[in-house]
């Protein structure tokens, strides 16, 4: 009887050992997993963060994507006048018969008409015609 005593008192100390083991393996194991759930949570406040700034952004990038298609309908408008406005001259001087001849603002010849290289007038250096156009026209500048 006494050795089934000492066995149950030896059995009874393994137990108490392992449940003490037991025991700070578990507190180990919840205090990992507490400091688990922190970085968690401190991720998941980052991740909020982020994605409220990308919405602003997304925001933001929408407005100026409103704008640049209102700009871009509208300089598609300019480019259709720009274009409607350039045929018209180009059909204007198809239909005409006269000798007409195109300068820039530096006096350099833009654009001709196809009869204009066909007349047989002499030609005048361009500062010369341009002193005579100021001439003619009574313009500041003769």
């Amino acid at each position: 009887m006494r050795r089934h005593v000492a066995e149950l008192e030896h059995e009874l100390r393994s137990t108490k050992e392992q449940l003490h083991t037991t025991i700070e393996e578990l507190e180990t194991a919840n205090q990992e997993l507490r400091s688990t759930n922190e970085e968690f949570q401190s991720t998941n406040e980052e991740l909020q963060s982020t994605i409220e700034e990308m919405e602003t952004s997304k925001e933001e990038l929408q407005s100026i994507n409103e704008e640049l298609t209102t700009i871009n309908a509208e300089l598609q408008l300019k480019m259709d006048e720009a274009s409607t406005a350039n045929n018209d001259m180009n059909n204007l001087i198809a239909s005409t018969q006269i000798a007409t001849i195109f300068l820039d603002n530096h006096l350099r010849i833009k654009r001709f008409t196809l009869q204009w290289s066909m007349c047989s007038i002499s030609w005048t250096p361009m500062s010369d015609a341009h002193r005579r156009l100021y001439v003619k026209t009574g313009l500041p500048g003769a």
